[in-house]
């Protein structure tokens, strides 16, 4: 089986910030962490090469300023190789 990646998404708190990472953004009610955490956006966009952005942006925002992963949305269907 392979994986194909469908839905983006992941929840993670910092401190007492619940922060909801959507299509490689981040949303939040505190306008300062969010300043923060837009710093770790590549201007480009997301890599092609990078298969579940929002899980990758979920990680560098715990490794960078503490925090945990609360949810990550199921973001994989497998589906049979051809």
């Amino acid at each position: 089986m392979s994986t194909v990646r469908t839905r983006p998404g992941a929840v993670i708190q910092i401190g007492s910030t619940r922060v909801d990472i959507w299509y490689y953004s981040f949303r939040c009610s505190d306008p300062v962490l969010l300043a923060k955490l837009n710093k770790l956006l590549d201007p480009g966009g997301p890599g092609g090469e990078d298969p579940d952005p929002d899980h990758s942006l979920a990680v560098a925002a715990v490794m960078k300023y503490g925090g945990r992963i609360l949810n990550e949305r199921p973001n994989a269907r497998p589906v049979a190789n051809a």
